[in-house]
């Protein structure tokens, strides 16, 4: 594995050293003209970085145009509310793309290297489901991921194309199993540490190998699109091989009572990765963070000093509006609740959705079940106005039924006021919870109801906001 890792880093070291820049276009056309604007990944020194996004307004045909300068192959993703596609592009070439209602389609420049990378195993490596919840067998686990990543790179090499297509394409199957390799050895660390074990030496060892600061600090190793994926897992690594897990417990939860858990992740990763890569690690963990939409009002003092320590930084203009938006609710949560916001009396204590339903008896209900951490959610409330309209006109009554828990209850009432959430509000205790995934059959949220004067559930998942025009039928 070592070995294969060094050959690739000498060969895509060297076919990324071209510095001419050429124009790639990009040609568009969004078929029903209702997405708005198409948002892609901006080409900041040539990474594919989904956090950094431009975006382009088409005309009332629907066209647009993207014009990029890149001077190698690179990764760019291109979306809207309701699809989403990576292309490959290279220097001097035209793509043509088609938007309809749920899928990008490339309808030109379909290449071999296209395809075959869309037929790549894709699965978040540090995602539910990725690994067996028992890694016992890591070892076999951690065979099987080198022998897939040796697989795919014998198949590209039989695909016609430039070898500065196949190289971007390895670096990134490089870094994604490097990745998967190092979240693998995070879970077996954390799994001996419940277990009150030792965490074998193998599995430090591989996980060192996924991380070597060669590999983070290679310019094709940038091009990939887990690129900052993989620097979580050197941060971790390094962390845990400068603190034992107990002291870093008491250390981590001394700084999140504080509100400065975020500050010290940072102080420590720039002690702990290498420097050339701080100035796009520090842009990316504000920017990730921040788009989180859970308004934590650290990370304003934090971009005023990555301004300070980068002035000329192409990432500030990125950030801006990210931060724009916690300044705007640390100002809108200041104001006082009135009439139009209603807690439900002795609510913590409420283990039913019939019991939330008493004082609304006689009366037909709008449920929205929903959290602060859920990003969807929040997505929903900038359609509320036209809510409110509608619930008003059919005399439906609105319940917010959150599942945040104590640690969150502060921000669950700043988040209410600076979404405009007028109506009745429950936090749901964990026998509510309960109750809920056995009425609903276990559930994702947002999660809408519609209950009727009986207090039956006519529909237990109904129309979003966003699709009002269902809703109002179902109403």
């Amino acid at each position: 594995m070592k070995k294969l890792q060094i050959l690739l880093l000498f060969a895509l070291t060297l076919a990324a050293c071209n510095t001419k820049k050429d124009n790639v276009t990009i040609k568009g056309k969004i078929i029903n003209n209702k997405n708005g604007e198409m948002l892609y990944s901006s080409i900041l020194d040539e990474t594919c970085n989904g956090w950094f996004k431009d975006s382009v307004t088409p005309d009332s045909s629907g066209l647009f145009t993207i014009t990029l300068k890149i001077d190698q192959p690179c990764f760019i993703s291109l979306s809207t509310n309701s699809s989403y596609k990576q292309i490959i592009i290279e220097p001097e070439e035209t793509y043509e793309i088609e938007i309809g209602e749920e899928q990008i389609k490339l309808i030109n420049q379909i290449s071999d290297a296209q395809l075959y990378y869309e037929n790549l195993p894709a699965s978040y490596p540090n995602g539910y489901g990725f690994f067996p919840v028992d890694v016992s067998g890591y070892d076999s686990i951690y065979d099987s991921l080198n022998n897939k990543l040796e697989n795919e790179l014998l198949e590209l090499r039989k695909v016609n194309c430039s070898e500065d297509v196949r190289n971007l394409i390895s670096a990134d199957r490089q870094v994604y199993y490097n990745f998967a390799i190092s979240s693998l050895a995070s879970r077996k660390k954390m799994a001996s540490y419940r277990n009150n074990e030792t965490t074998p030496i193998d599995v430090m060892k591989m996980w060192e190998n996924a991380v070597p600061d060669t590999f983070l600090t290679d310019i094709a190793t940038k091009k990939s699109t887990y690129y900052f994926d993989l620097l979580g897992m050197a941060f971790w690594y390094n962390l845990y091989t400068k603190l034992d897990y107990d002291s870093l417990k008491v250390i981590r939860k001394e700084k999140r009572e504080q509100g400065l858990i975020h500050t010290y992740n940072i102080e420590l990763a720039k002690k702990l990765l290498p420097h050339e890569i701080i100035e796009y690690y520090t842009a990316t963990y504000i920017q990730s963070k921040a788009k989180q939409t859970k308004f934590e009002k650290e990370f304003i003092a934090l971009f005023n000093q990555f301004k300070t320590d980068y002035p000329n930084s192409k990432y500030i203009e990125y950030i801006n509006p990210s931060i724009e938006k916690i300044v705007d609710f640390h100002d809108k949560i200041k104001v006082e609740f009135n009439e139009e916001y209603k807690f439900v009396d002795n609510y913590e204590n409420i283990s039913s959705l019939k019991d939330c339903l008493i004082p609304f008896k006689g009366k037909k209900m709008y449920v929205d079940i929903w959290s602060t951490s859920c990003g969807p959610c929040k997505k929903e409330f900038e359609f509320n106005e036209k809510l409110k309209e509608t619930l008003k006109n059919k005399g439906v009554e609105m319940l917010y039924i959150s599942l945040d828990g104590d640690r969150t209850k502060s921000r669950w009432k700043d988040m209410i006021k600076y979404y405009s959430l007028k109506g009745n509000h429950i936090r749901a205790n964990e026998k509510l919870i309960a109750d809920l995934r056995e009425k609903l059959g276990g559930f994702g949220i947002p999660r809408y109801l519609i209950i009727n004067k009986q207090g039956d559930i006519v529909n237990s998942d109904a129309p979003r906001p966003s699709n009002l025009p269902e809703l109002e039928k179902q109403l």
